[in-house]
């Protein structure tokens, strides 16, 4: 799986699905954003194989990925978010709860 971050604000990820001996390439990007202080990563477009991908079809790996990115604390406030070419920087604030 590869993950880039475009100098358009967008996270693309690639790589392979690969279940029940079935292995189609995939691809998926996503817009990032703080809103209310919570990373949200917005869909933009999907595909799987030839195939286009619905947006409710990513909603979950969307909420999956800025989980990672923030390595599961639910209680950070992000303040600041920036996607340039080849980066992704937040800044958070880590709640004590």
């Amino acid at each position: 799986m590869q993950v880039r971050f475009t100098g358009s604000g967008e996270v693309v990820v690639a790589g392979y699905v690969q279940a029940w001996g079935w292995r189609q390439p995939g691809l998926v990007v996503f817009a990032p954003r703080a809103q209310r202080g919570v990373l949200e990563l917005d869909f933009v477009k999907g595909r799987l194989g030839r195939m286009p991908a619905p947006a409710w079809a990513f909603d979950m790996l969307g909420r999956l990925v800025a989980s990672l990115i923030l390595l599961g604390d639910d209680y950070a406030e992000i303040s600041d978010l920036t996607v340039t070419e080849g980066r992704l920087a937040f800044e958070a604030t880590a709640g004590l709860n």
